[in-house]
């Protein structure tokens, strides 16, 4: 794989993997695959001329235009039988269960690396069998299985929100590279080169491992951020510097609607429901970071 990564990104929600790929650099999104038509205006909007394939049932190779190798594939699929605070039907659920989908493309596709992400419910789905399926599904497609757990607020948002992270490639140690970049605890390790300070601020600490190792890695990371200040609103919060900054972010207004956005009245639940389902972004960014790294070493 060389020169500007093509990417198809599956259950797109609102664009969270294509907007990190795209703030890493060298990325270019060549399809989403989504059907909420709310989310499907934002893509629309955010990302002219990306094609929006829709439901991934009816996503193959034929459908991708121009017959366009594909170099990675995100998917953060659908998480409602996965979640502990469901009725956990695991990949056997309807809606989690079309997973299998993302290994069917991988399969056709053969991308070079993919990426996804899910609940922590499904390390514990079925007693675990349901995460020893999702590696089994990629292995045998070829793929090495890396995952860690990642929580988004170490990355500069002022929620938390741990999810899996899941990366695949046929090299073990890269895919385990890109999300155990940090083994020093401050960006890149001694021996790949200079710490990133932007880095070293936004790793939490976490577990995960490599599949095909006989041992759980877990890591020492840097000083986290304390997202602690701001009013009763909440607030939004990002890394300049490698120090956080805490602005508050605005009531819905009463009769419904934010004059700032301009979100005409009742779409605020669209809004909310869009947000609660997206990738965080800065945590893409990163995981796309790594992939890059992984390509040039």
């Amino acid at each position: 794989m060389s020169g500007t990564v093509n990417h198809l990104d599956l259950f797109s929600g609102i664009g969270g993997f294509a907007l990190g790929l795209q703030r890493a650099g060298g990325y270019q999104t060549v399809a989403f695959s989504e059907i909420d038509k709310h989310a499907c205006k934002v893509l629309a909007a955010r990302f002219p001329g990306v094609p929006n394939l829709g439901a991934v049932e009816n996503v193959n190779r034929e459908s991708i235009a121009g017959d366009i190798d594909i170099d990675i594939i995100t998917a953060g699929f659908p998480c409602q039988d996965l979640s502990v605070a469901g009725k956990r039907a695991g990949l056997a659920g309807e809606r989690s269960g079309l997973f299998w989908h993302v290994v069917r493309l991988v399969s056709e596709l053969r991308p070079t690396w993919v990426l996804c992400e899910n609940v922590p419910g499904l390390l514990s789905s079925n007693g675990g069998r349901d995460m020893g399926t999702v590696i089994g599904a990629f292995q045998d497609c070829g793929l090495s299985v890396a995952w860690r757990v990642l929580d988004a607020r170490y990355f500069g948002l002022a929620q938390r929100r741990k999810r899996v992270w899941i990366v695949c490639h046929s090299d073990a140690e890269r895919a385990g590279a890109v999300l155990f970049e940090s083994e020093g605890g401050a960006g890149d390790s001694a021996a790949r080169g200079e710490a990133r300070p932007d880095v070293a601020y936004c790793l939490g600490a976490s577990t995960g491992g490599v599949s095909g190792k006989e041992q759980q890695q877990t890591l020492v990371v840097a000083p986290t951020i304390d997202a602690s200040d701001g009013d009763k609103w909440g607030c939004n919060q990002w890394v300049d510097s490698g120090k956080p900054i805490i602005v508050a972010s605005p009531p819905p207004h009463a009769r419904g609607s934010r004059d700032a956005a301009r979100l005409p009245a009742g779409m605020d639940g669209a809004r909310y429901r869009a947000l609660g389902n997206a990738v965080p972004v800065p945590v893409v960014e990163w995981v796309g970071h790594g992939i890059k790294r992984e390509e040039t070493r």
